[in-house]
């Protein structure tokens, strides 16, 4: 495959049918690092993401990368960054801004990263913070179908109406460790995922946002409890993850890929006393 880095596009605007990508729409073992993409892709009826509609068949590495902007009305398979992962993938470092907007709940695999992670396909130290509209099932804020793993990872994004959406993950089938979302889910769904045949290991989610009821999968958190890192059960605070405290306070965020937003910030003020 090609290796695509250090690139920039702007502004695009896609109307396509299938398999459609900002920077392509069908990846075999593309490499992919510090490529950015902002535009909008409307109306795609099958597989499409920001940076790459599906990738199929060898391996594709994509690092460093992301996207903002806005997908219109999909159909089946669309995240903010890739539509489909379906080769021996590696999507690490990156984050997306888009949102998924559907007039009509008729679409499903719909994710802020990556809309379905096939097995044998690995997301890590990534997250999204676009919301999800209206879908007929299967609907994230990270990943709306996932088969694969994914590990170290968060979303923020609200996630629409859906019975198979989920705050993290729609439905999982593979395996989720060391993740959480703060995603506010409009009707429906589990907070983190909405079902599991996999593995979730020390995962967690927002109680105080979720809007939906514990489902047993993963772990309630009010937002008091995400300011401190010993509820975050063996996680690495010391590579991996980093947590403000003291003045300042915040949810976990990732070392090597900071969002501009510190996820939870809030400051404390100390009042002055008498005498």
């Amino acid at each position: 495959g090609n290796t695509f880095k250090d690139l920039t596009l702007t502004d695009v605007n896609i109307t396509a049918n299938n398999r459609i990508g900002g920077l392509m729409g069908q990846s075999q073992g593309a490499i992919v690092k510090n490529v950015h993409v902002s535009g909008t892709l409307n109306n795609p009826r099958d597989l499409s993401g920001l940076i790459i509609g599906i990738t199929t068949t060898s391996t594709t590495l994509v690092d460093s990368s992301s996207s903002s902007g806005v997908i219109i009305d999909p159909r089946n398979g669309h995240g903010g960054l890739i539509g489909a992962m379906n080769g021996t993938d590696t999507l690490s470092n990156s984050y997306t801004s888009v949102s998924i907007n559907s007039s009509s709940a008729i679409g499903t695999s719909q994710g802020g990263l990556v809309g379905r992670v096939y097995s044998g396909n690995t997301v890590f130290n990534s997250y999204a913070t676009g919301n999800i509209g209206l879908t007929s099932g299967k609907a994230g804020g990270l990943v709306g179908w996932n088969e694969g793993t994914i590990q170290d990872s968060s979303s923020m994004g609200d996630v629409g109406s859906s019975s198979s959406s989920g705050g993290l993950v729609g439905v999982n089938d593979g395996t989720i460790q060391d993740s959480y979302t703060t995603s506010a889910m409009a009707s429906g769904g589990g907070p983190l995922t909405n079902s599991s045949t996999g593995t979730i290991t020390n995962s967690y989610w927002n109680s105080d946002s979720a809007g939906v009821a514990d489902n047993s999968l993963g772990t309630g958190l009010t937002t008091i409890q995400m300011w401190d890192s010993t509820n975050f059960n063996s996680w690495d605070f010391t590579n991996t993850w980093d947590i403000l405290s003291g003045d300042s306070l915040s949810f976990p965020y990732l070392q090597n890929n900071t969002p501009d937003s510190i996820p939870g910030l809030q400051m404390i003020v100390f009042s002055k006393g008498n005498g």
